[in-house]
């Protein structure tokens, strides 16, 4: 008789232990695991596994080459698994068959192989229309079966003639390797198409081996959706938009190309003096740091990052007549008083850099010795354009880009890295990329964020002459619009979420610098 655990129905053959009293139960995104373990040596005949399962040992595939599946919408892990399918023609089937959407975790430190049953079908098969997540600590190897040189399946993916779904592959190190006639490493198979492939930049790595295609399409009249890596779509559905070259960086993974093999690992940067540690896509091939905090100039020369990011100083009278000349601070400047030229901060709130050009070298704040910054002049801080500000927060391919929030008391913008992921620190995103949310107190929180390498843009007013404005904050970028106007990025601190438009250069406004990671 078959063994049940709530609405999991075990088949007979399946040797499962049920909630081990000797170890400790795992949970993962809400799933507890642990509640069943499904141990291959001993399984007989075809078997789902099904939510919260945790499956390991290798399945004896000459005694019983029988079906392994997943149950749709299941979350389940892979604690050492092999399952290396024997390529006849009577198997037809690939070494773990997905049924609907599935998520593996990759249990820590372990390795998971999987392999096809049949040269036509891939060592793991996800349907149309649904999604495979790969997460977790461990390593994946998943082959098609490439017994014969006409090999056809994917390593994870499509199958001879047979379509599959999107696959995104979160964390971990995956190695996937496609048939030699038309696989992909990770994507479609001879006259199979594939949906969208998403590979994130908290991988450890991902090798992926193929056929004509490694990523992507297979052999004949296979076709893809979108491909990303990282945060920058690199296949669009029907060209590659942003062609892959060796060597290359894109959304923060660096490509790797040796014939018919692609090698994808997170790049490593180290952050400047004066940086959060978080890194923050502003093209599709260029990451940058945000600065500590806004950037603030006092009377006796001298440039610094605030604080603390929710710092700012509103109301006072450095900000509210910029002619005083003191050691107190002020944050609102004009567009280009950058201290060079005759362009002081403090000499007048209708000096600015006119003429047709964007800020940059002399004429952009960051080309000065920042005190907390690095001490010393043109040391890679700049201030970001309007194409970048717009990319960050509308074009990132990222889950989490920014949200409305409050912070030790103080109104404004989070901004997310790419690879931010509010699980890892416990909180939870309820207004992401939503231009008019409600804002959400994230003080308690707030340490552990920053930690994580998120950006606070605090809600700091303009002045216009030398009254200080509250309903609304203007962030410069470096681009003009004409010769008297700028653009800037807006959000206002109590109602309305963030836009870009251009101001007179003579308004002053906050300043967050970026240096690029390198």
């Amino acid at each position: 008789m078959p063994v049940t655990n709530g609405e999991a129905i075990i088949p007979e053959g399946a040797v499962v232990i049920l909630t081990p009293p000797d170890i400790e139960k795992l949970i993962v995104d809400d799933i507890v695991l642990m509640d069943s373990v499904l141990y291959l040596p001993d399984v007989t005949t075809d078997t789902t596994v099904r939510n919260g399962w945790i499956v390991s040992g290798e399945l004896n595939v000459q005694s019983h080459p029988v079906k392994i599946s997943i149950a749709d919408g299941a979350t389940v892990m892979f604690n050492g698994i092999t399952v290396n399918g024997v390529d006849q023609t009577n198997f037809a089937y690939a070494g773990i068959t997905c049924l609907g959407d599935a998520t593996i975790i990759l249990k820590d430190s372990t390795t998971n192989n999987v392999r096809g049953f049949n040269r036509n079908y891939p060592g793991i098969y996800v349907p149309q229309g649904k999604t495979l997540t790969i997460q977790g600590k461990g390593t994946l190897n998943a082959s098609c079966n490439r017994s014969s040189s006409q090999s056809t399946g994917a390593g994870i993916g499509a199958g001879y003639q047979m379509s599959c779904g999107n696959i995104v592959i979160l964390s971990g190190i995956v190695k996937a390797e496609g048939g030699e006639a038309s696989g992909a490493g990770i994507g479609g198979a001879y006259n199979a198409s594939a949906g969208n492939i998403a590979i994130s930049n908290r991988v450890t790595s991902v090798i992926a081996k193929g056929g004509p295609s490694v990523i992507g399409a297979g052999g004949g009249e296979s076709t893809c959706g979108t491909v990303t890596f990282g945060t920058v779509q690199m296949y669009d559905g029907g060209v590659w938009a942003i062609p892959p070259i060796d060597g290359h960086t894109y959304g923060g993974l660096t490509l790797a190309i040796l014939e018919n093999q692609w090698t994808l690992t997170p790049r490593s940067y180290n952050p400047p003096e004066g940086a959060i540690n978080g890194l923050f896509s502003v093209s599709a091939d260029k990451q940058v740091f945000f600065s500590r905090g806004n950037l603030q100039w006092s009377g006796d020369y001298k440039w610094r990052f605030a604080q603390h990011q929710y710092d700012y100083i509103g109301n006072a009278v450095n900000n509210t007549t910029p002619t005083a000349s003191n050691s107190s601070y002020m944050d609102l400047f004009t567009w280009g008083a950058t201290g060079i030229n005759g362009l002081q901060p403090n000499y007048s709130a209708t000096i600015y850099l006119s003429g047709t050009s964007d800020l940059s070298g002399e004429n952009d704040w960051g080309s000065n010795a920042i005190t907390n910054g690095g001490n010393a002049q043109n040391s890679g801080w700049r201030t970001p354009s309007i194409g970048e500000w717009k990319y960050l927060l509308e074009e990132r391919s990222c889950a989490y880009k920014y949200s409305r929030g409050t912070v030790n008391g103080v109104n404004g913008l989070v901004l997310f890295p790419d690879n931010f992921e509010p699980a890892d620190i416990g909180v939870t995103i309820t207004n992401a990329n939503e231009k008019n949310a409600s804002f959400v107190n994230y003080s308690t929180y707030w340490a552990a964020m920053e930690d994580a390498g998120c950006v606070f843009l605090p809600a700091a007013g303009y002045r216009i002459g030398t009254s200080v404005e509250s309903s609304e904050s203007y962030y410069y970028s470096s681009t003009h619009n004409d010769t008297y106007h700028a653009y800037i990025i807006s959000f206002s601190g109590l109602t309305t979420g963030w836009n870009n438009y251009s101001i007179s250069r003579e308004r002053g406004a906050s300043v967050r610098l970026v240096h690029d990671a390198e």
